[in-house]
């Protein structure tokens, strides 16, 4: 008898344990991307499409090199859900010049917190025209977009990817605000209304 208690002890810390990571996995998991909330932008042009302009000088991180690949194919995919071809003569074309995910260590130790981090720096830049039938140029207008994200070196790695996904969405986010504003200001002619 005196071994049944002992064991219930040990079953019942079991099941509290994995409660409690249960509860903890269920707190750090984080969608997928989140685009903007509004529809396909429809455009007065025949056709929609995306070039994307691979990195000639990918970080040496490999860590850095997945999560730059995993940026560009958000953009990517971005890029071709939210455009949307309505009938017209002429062309749009999307390019996507930068798509850059890079690791930076933290240079100085924090005196306060004693913590170090490493920055993870996004960039995207998008070019968006409007070609003729014979592809030249008739409007264009582009976007840049920079983000940075500090993580401490004590997250866990379910933080620290709920951090990078975070920042990749806020980056596609981000992009599509600026593109979208500056086709509504300078290519209003193409917009569907």
């Amino acid at each position: 008898m005196t071994k049944y208690p002992s064991i219930m002890k040990i079953v019942s810390s079991v099941f509290v344990l994995h409660a409690m990571t249960a509860c903890s996995e269920k707190a750090l998991e984080t969608p997928g991307i989140n685009y903007a909330k509004s529809g396909p932008l429809m455009l007065n042009v025949e056709t929609v499409q995306v070039v994307s302009i691979p990195d000639t000088h990918p970080s040496k991180n490999r860590h850095a090199q997945e999560e730059a690949k995993l940026l560009r194919a958000e953009i990517e995919r971005w890029a071709h859900s939210r455009f949307s071809a309505q009938g017209g003569e002429d062309r749009a074309m999307i390019t996507i010049n930068k798509a850059t995910l890079r690791v930076l260590k933290d240079s100085k130790e924090r005196e306060v917190s004693r913590v170090s981090r490493d920055f993870y720096e996004g960039k995207v830049d998008i070019k968006f025209d409007i070609l003729d039938s014979r592809g030249f140029v008739k409007g264009s207008v582009s976007s840049s977009i920079d983000q940075t994200v500090g993580i401490p070196e004590t997250y866990t790695v379910h933080e620290r990817e709920a951090q990078i996904k975070r920042l990749r969405e806020e980056l596609v986010n981000a992009t599509d605000n600026k593109i979208v504003k500056e086709i509504s200001q300078n290519l209003i002619l193409y917009m569907v209304q």
